[in-house]
C-alpha cells in the first residue's frame, strides 16, 4: 500500500511538477498590481545573466511564500533594437520605475551605482523614439520590494546567500507599515550633560554614538528603524556633529568658536577615553581618531563607525559595549544584542 502510494506521488510530481514561486509576468501586469496597492517581490533579470538564473532557482527553492515575480528583459530589449513602440515605452517605464527606486530607497548615486553594477544609460534613453543607445544591459539582477504597491527596498546582485536575512528584513517592513509604530521615540538623542544625569544615577540604558559623516552610522540607525517594530527598545543616542564643528580651528591654529571649543575638547576627550578604555578592554582597533589626547588638535577628529555602549549602574560595561556596527547588520543579531542587554542588567 505505501509503495503503491509513494508511485502515485512520483506520478503527480513527473505528470504536474513542482509549482514556481517565480511567476513570469509583463510590466502591464506589474503595473495593474501597483495600482492595485499589492505586496509583491519583482525581479528584473536577463537569461544571459548567471546570476539572475542562480537567484531565481534559490527562490523558487526556498521555504518562502511570497508573491515574486520576475520581467526578462530580453525581450523587451529586442523590442527596442526592432523599434517597436510598446517596447520602447515599457523599457522607459521600468528604467522610470529603477531610477525612482534609488531617488526614494537610497542615498547613493545613480550613475556610480548603477552605471557599474548594471549598465543603464539613462542619458542616451529619455526623449529619443528611435534606436536608443543606453540598453538595460543586467549583469546583476535587481529586486525591488513593493508594499501597498510602492517601494520598499531593493537588492543589487545575487543574494542567494543570505536570502533568509533580506527576506526578513522584508517582512519586517512590511510589517511596519500595517502596524504603524513611532520608531522615532526608540531613538532618542540626548545632550551631554544629559547622559551626565543618566550616569549620576546609575541608569541601564544603550548608549549610541553616531555621526551624519559617517557611513556606517547612518546604515545602522537605517537598520535599526527597521528592526525596532519588530522588537521595540530605548535606544539613547548622541552625535558628536556638533562637538566636531565646535573643534574646527584656523589656518593658525586657533578654535573658530572660542566660547564652546573648551567645553567640546572636554566632551571629546570624555567619548574617545570612553572607547578607548572599551578598546583596550577588548582588544579592538580604536575608531576615533587621535585618541592620544596629548596631541588633541593637530588633527580634526573624526567618528568612522558607530559605538554602542552598555551602561549597568551609570558604569559602561567593556565586556559588552560594541565597536562598530556589526550588532545591528540582521535581525537575528539585533534581537540577541538586546537580550544580551536585558541578560546583563537583570543579572
Amino acid at each position: 500500500m505505501k509503495r503503491e502510494m509513494l508511485f502515485l506521488g512520483l506520478s503527480s510530481l513527473f505528470l504536474f511538477g513542482c509549482t514556481s514561486k517565480v511567476e513570469e509576468l509583463t510590466y502591464s501586469d506589474i503595473e495593474n498590481k501597483i495600482d492595485n496597492y499589492e505586496d509583491f517581490i519583482l525581479l528584473i533579470t536577463s537569461k544571459n545573466c548567471s546570476h539572475c538564473q542562480n537567484l531565481k532557482k534559490t527562490i523558487k527553492e526556498s521555504s518562502y511564500d511570497f508573491n515574486v515575480y520576475n520581467i526578462d528583459i530580453d525581450n523587451i530589449i529586442k523590442g527596442v533594437e526592432n523599434n517597436d513602440l510598446e517596447s520602447i515605452e515599457t523599457y522607459k517605464k521600468l528604467a522610470t520605475q529603477i531610477d525612482y527606486s534609488f531617488s526614494n530607497v537610497t542615498s547613493y548615486s545613480l550613475n556610480e551605482t548603477y552605471e557599474s553594477y548594471v549598465g543603464m544609460n539613462y542619458e542616451a534613453m529619455y526623449g529619443k523614439d528611435e534606436h536608443l543607445e543606453g540598453y538595460i544591459n543586467i549583469v546583476f539582477p535587481l529586486t525591488l520590494f513593493y508594499n501597498d504597491g510602492e517601494i520598499i527596498n531593493f537588492e543589487v546582485g545575487d543574494f542567494s546567500y543570505t536570502l533568509d536575512k533580506v527576506f526578513a528584513k522584508y517582512n519586517v517592513e512590511k510589517d511596519k507599515k500595517k502596524e504603524p509604530i513611532d520608531v522615532e521615540k526608540y531613538l532618542t538623542f540626548i545632550k551631554f550633560n544629559e547622559l551626565k544625569i543618566k550616569i549620576e544615577n546609575k541608569e541601564d540604558f544603550i548608549f549610541i554614538l553616531s555621526s551624519n559623516e559617517c557611513s556606517y552610522c547612518n546604515k545602522q540607525y537605517n537598520d535599526l528603524r527597521a528592526y525596532i517594530p519588530s522588537l521595540p527598545y530605548n535606544f539613547t543616542c548622541f552625535n558628536v556633529d556638533d562637538i566636531l564643528i565646535n573643534l574646527e580651528v584656523n589656518d593658525s591654529n586657533e578654535p573658530l568658536y572660542k566660547e564652546e571649543y573648551e567645553e567640546a575638547k572636554m566632551q571629546y576627550r570624555y567619548f574617545a577615553s570612553l572607547i578607548e578604555s572599551v578598546w583596550n578592554y577588548q582588544n579592538e582597533v580604536p575608531y576615533i581618531d587621535e585618541m592620544n589626547t596629548d596631541r588633541f588638535g593637530e588633527k580634526e577628529p573624526s567618528l568612522v563607525y558607530p559605538v554602542t555602549f552598555i551602561f549597568i549602574d551609570g558604569e559602561v560595561s567593556k565586556e559588552y559595549s560594541y565597536l562598530g556596527y556589526g550588532w545591528s547588520e540582521d535581525l537575528d543579531k539585533y534581537k540577541a544584542f538586546i537580550n544580551l542587554f536585558n541578560s546583563v542588567k537583570d543579572f
